[in-house]
């Protein structure tokens, strides 16, 4: 019988989780699935190290400890429980933390045309993430916090 993991599942689900298992379904293959968990995995890590740059402090921009963050999740993510598969948890790390990487460009830039849209598209994937897991909701809370309260020191020109 087809069961829904919105409906039918003790932990309800946004409808867009289905979405994500789409492609591997289609072509029936697992490698899919997993190539896409990878592929999610090296896009949060350069998320991360986006986000290292943007609020280290400015004398540090162009240091290099936000890559070694990024770098540091790309090592040890697939060694959580399902990092290695493609579970849940690695769809909600990418769209949570790319949804912050461009909360922060956003905040962060002065002048430009595309401000509003990275504040846009960072708060869809923010409200992605939490809706794949919900109990990202204090984290993602702690860092919008974080990243207001420091509004003021992340402005660049550009």
């Amino acid at each position: 019988k087809g069961r829904s993991i919105y409906f039918d599942f003790f932990d309800p689900k946004w409808p867009h989780i289905q979405y994500l298992y789409w492609p591997a379904a289609l072509s029936k293959s697992l490698l899919v699935h997993m190539l896409a968990g990878w592929l999610a995995i090296v896009t949060t890590g350069i998320a991360i190290t986006v986000i290292g740059g943007v609020v280290s402090p400015r004398k540090d921009r162009g240091k290099y400890w936000p890559a070694i963050g990024g770098c540091l999740y790309i090592v040890f993510a697939p060694l959580m429980p399902g990092g290695n598969i493609g579970h849940l948890e690695v769809y909600a790390n990418l769209f949570t933390a790319a949804g912050l990487a461009a909360l922060a460009l956003g905040i962060s830039i002065q002048k430009s045309t595309g401000k509003g849209l990275l504040e846009i598209a960072g708060a869809i994937a923010i409200g992605f993430g939490a809706g794949i897991r919900p109990n990202l909701l204090i984290p993602i809370v702690i860092c919008l916090t974080l990243l207001l309260g420091l509004k003021n020191r992340l402005r660049i020109d550009r």
